[in-house]
């Protein structure tokens, strides 16, 4: 049986806190950190380059395959972030471990099968790709090695995904910095060779990336299992990884099949624009270079996003997921919106710089005038996809993608084409995002009730409040965010604040409760339900109104907590009781959950009857 406590592990629990700050920490990493991973693809097909057309040829008939590849393993590093983030988010320590171990398990496996496979069928999968015999040879001089050496991608991908899910961000981004240092020292030397190292051509450039590839995996093991300690010897208890690995698999292979179906969309646009030259396709080619620069902070917004999803949502968190939403949406948008901007004053400078030929430079700058109109609504499907799958809801997620390029992309490009030729097809996937995007955010807003809603709107004094009580005892934060949002959810019940840095609990404009930053919990009470909660030592008496209606009781710990929560309910139970009278069959539920002795039950049921006396003769 698991044991509910917060993870020693993690460096960071982002259930409590400011959501900006947050979500920079855990964004600025992996822009980097995707940027880090661009510069090792440009370094490879430079080097590998240099050596002539023939091997350059023969590692872009590996891109596909390594395309399709990267993408079921990604779709495994999602699943095992939504899965372990969510366990955090939770507090079960146990689990996390037990996670996180059997996603490596997992990827183990994967990796014996996409090895197995890859070495006994390269040559058909490359011949039925297009490939002569006379490239066989050097094709197959880089994929034996990199099939080989396939562990040492898989398992970092699903690892980082681990690393991720506790809110470290940096140390995936450190791995994907050093792969590439390391990638871009041994290409030259492993490609034209240096001193007693000989020149190895394409073999080179594959043993290279294998090297970086294997410390980044032997760091990665260190940071999960010594300094996280997030790994445990596994039992192999086959029931126990069966349970894991569908945790993972019901987040991580809706999301691989999402990373397939974009390149089946792209296929079918590839396939309209070559009908109109090979300057539109060399035009299409440079734009989507370009564009993957401008567009790399709404891109990643959603994977950055994942980790802080999942784990709110495991600790029953979905104001703070609305907020996350908004804030990244609101990035997106305007990062997207200056992407544009800069397109608009700068797409014929760019198209002189891109290209010689005056009309792949015509065509250039009618492809990116023509996308960067939806720029602004890029990042959002991406932001509600990674929602989903962080929230263990991955098909939604599926059928996004599928809508967008699929049902939408494509049709609209072939009703373009025909109506504006070129532009129309752009003009088409343009269209496509913007009613994707309308989509995705109104689905989106169906996970969530309007009281998560409203309390994702509180005031910046309020936010305030609540983190000056987290930062005073952080061992709370937490669980103190968790009863902000049960209040909040109580039927005419709002938290807000009536002083500084107090956040104020209330009913119908009526405070019933404040709490103080130093976790000073103070309530009014009728004086016989005061009286008899101060001799049972619930409460104490006010510090400052020693003989008023005001009492105070101390949060400290979790058990001075849950005693909070009691007297809070309490007060909800006065609301109903002066509302909808004693016996109303929402009270008796109320009263019921509370669990009160039989003085104060009969003190409750007196203070009931005086005020309706008091009402009456009103």
């Amino acid at each position: 049986m698991a044991t509910p406590a917060t993870p020693s592990a993690p460096p960071s629990q982002l259930t409590h806190g400011p959501v900006g700050p947050i979500l920079l920490r855990l964004g600025v990493p992996m822009v980097l950190g995707v940027f880090f991973l661009m510069a090792v693809n440009f370094v490879d097909t430079y080097f590998v380059g240099l050596l002539g057309v023939q091997p350059l040829a023969a590692m872009s008939f590996t891109f596909p395959v390594i395309s399709i590849i990267l993408g079921l393993t990604m779709g495994l590093g999602v699943g095992a972030t939504s899965a372990i983030s969510r366990a955090i988010g939770a507090g079960d320590t146990s689990h996390v471990k037990q996670l996180t171990t059997h996603a490596l398990l997992l990827a183990v496996l994967v990796v014996t099968i996409i090895s197995a496979l890859g070495l006994l069928f390269q040559r058909p999968i490359f011949l039925m790709l297009g490939a002569s015999p006379k490239l066989l040879p050097l094709i197959e001089e880089y994929m034996t090695l990199w099939f080989i050496g396939v562990v040492f991608l898989v398992v970092p991908i699903v690892g980082n995904g681990a690393i991720r899910a506790t809110g470290d961000a940096r140390s995936p981004m450190l791995m994907m910095l050093m792969v590439a240092i390391v990638n871009g020292i041994l290409d030259p030397l492993f490609i034209f060779g240096a001193g007693p190292i000989p020149a190895l051509g394409l073999r080179g450039a594959a043993i290279a990336t294998l090297i970086a590839r294997a410390l980044s995996f032997v760091l990665g093991l260190y940071i999960m299992g010594v300094r996280l300690k997030l790994l445990e010897w596994p039992t192999f208890n086959f029931k126990e990884i069966w349970g894991s690995w569908k945790q993972i698999l019901s987040v991580g292979l809706p999301s691989a099949l999402t990373n397939l179906l974009a390149p089946l969309a792209s296929a079918a646009v590839t396939t309209m624009i070559a009908q109109h030259g090979s300057t539109a396709m060399a035009a299409y080619g440079l734009g989507g270079r370009i564009e993957g620069l401008l567009l790399i902070v709404p891109m990643v917004m959603g994977g950055a996003l994942s980790p802080f999803i999942g784990q709110n949502w495991g600790a029953h968190l979905p104001h703070r997921v609305v907020q996350g939403v908004r804030q990244a949406t609101v990035v997106a948008v305007a990062w997207g919106l200056g992407a544009w901007l800069l397109v608009e004053l700068t797409a014929p400078w760019m198209g002189v710089g891109m290209s010689k030929d005056p009309a792949v430079q015509e065509s250039f700058v009618l492809y990116l005038r023509v996308m960067s109109a939806g720029y602004a609504v890029h990042g959002i499907v991406s932001i509600v996809s990674a929602s989903f799958n962080a929230m263990d809801h991955a098909i939604r997620s599926t059928v996004l993608s599928a809508s967008q390029g699929l049902l939408f992309a494509v049709p609209f490009a072939i009703v373009g084409d025909k109506i504006w030729g070129l532009g129309g097809i752009f003009g088409g996937l343009v269209a496509a995002k913007y009613l994707t995007a309308l989509i995705a955010s109104r689905w989106l807003k169906t996970m969530f009730t309007p009281d998560d809603l409203a309390l994702a709107k509180m005031s910046n004094d309020t936010k305030t409040a609540l983190h000056a009580i987290e930062s005073y005892n952080p061992e709370l934060a937490t669980q103190v965010e968790q009863l902000v949002s049960e209040v909040g959810h109580w039927d005419d019940f709002a938290v807000g604040t009536a002083r500084r840095n107090t956040l104020s609990f209330r009913v119908k404009e009526r405070e019933i409760a404040h709490l103080h930053p130093d976790g000073r919990l103070d309530l009014p009470f009728p004086p016989a339900l005061r009286d008899e909660l101060l001799r049972a030592r619930e409460v104490e008496h006010h510090e400052q109104h020693h003989n008023s209606c005001w009492v105070t009781r101390k949060v400290e710990n979790k058990t001075d907590l849950e005693r909070a929560r009691w007297l809070l309910r309490i007060g909800q139970v006065l609301y109903l009781c002066y509302t909808q009278g004693w016996d109303a069959a929402a009270t008796q539920e109320k009263r019921q959950e509370l669990a009160l002795t039989p003085k104060l039950e009969e003190i409750l049921q007196q203070v009931t009857a005086q005020c309706q006396r008091s009402k009456a003769e009103a």
